[in-house]
């Protein structure tokens, strides 16, 4: 029988969809406008910004489900692409 996620780990997720949107999509979509009308301070503070929060929710999430967060732990290799990435 598949385990069943109870009303507050669903809470939980919800919570961290919200934070990702608010933080790091309506950050993005910030700095992009920022670029596109040459503000380039106010854009690389917004870039900066965001990627602080990315990184605060990333190890909450991280951090939630037991995972062991020491820093430099998150580096997957130098491109900073991830497995994946360019």
């Amino acid at each position: 029988m598949p385990a069943e996620r109870d009303d507050s780990g669903r809470g939980r997720l919800e919570e961290y969809a919200l934070a990702l949107n608010d933080s790091i999509v309506q950050g993005l979509a910030a700095a992009k406008m920022a670029l596109e009308m040459d503000e380039l301070t106010r854009a690389q503070e917004t870039i900066d910004h965001t990627l602080k929060r990315a990184q605060e929710i990333i190890t909450d999430l991280l951090r939630e489900v037991g995972a062991d967060i020491r820093p430099g732990s998150l580096v997957r290799d130098e491109r900073g692409g991830g497995d994946n990435g360019p």
